[in-house]
């Protein structure tokens, strides 16, 4: 996996045929963090169908506007998700993203790190 994107709360890696997108969570996700992972996120998604990882192993907590603001970025692009996995997450996280998965009609699946 490289490396495309980063700040403090959250990293974004492709594989080397850009077919798989790994994002992973640290800490707390502010809204404003939110936006802009998800923005980044998107950036690597609009250029065709991926398999997407959400990693939530080290994410403890969200601001609760930051659901919203992936799931107003993400809505566009649904077709270019191929597969959505999670790894990890206490259950307040992974509540969080199954409620998104739901809202965004994606069914997610329990993946290996």
């Amino acid at each position: 996996m490289r490396e495309v994107a980063r700040s403090t709360a959250w990293r974004l890696s492709v594989d080397s045929d850009r077919t798989k997108i790994v994002i992973a969570f640290d800490g707390r996700l502010s809204a404003a963090e939110a936006r802009t992972s998800a923005e980044a996120f998107v950036s690597v998604l609009s250029t065709g169908p991926h398999d997407v990882v959400w990693d939530l192993r080290s994410m403890n907590s969200y601001d609760m506007l930051a659901p919203l603001a992936w799931q107003r970025s993400l809505r566009p692009w649904l077709a270019n998700i191929r597969s959505l996995g999670v790894i990890g997450g206490n259950p307040f996280v992974r509540l969080g993203a199954t409620a998104l998965a739901s809202a965004l009609g994606i069914p997610l699946a329990d993946v290996d790190a």
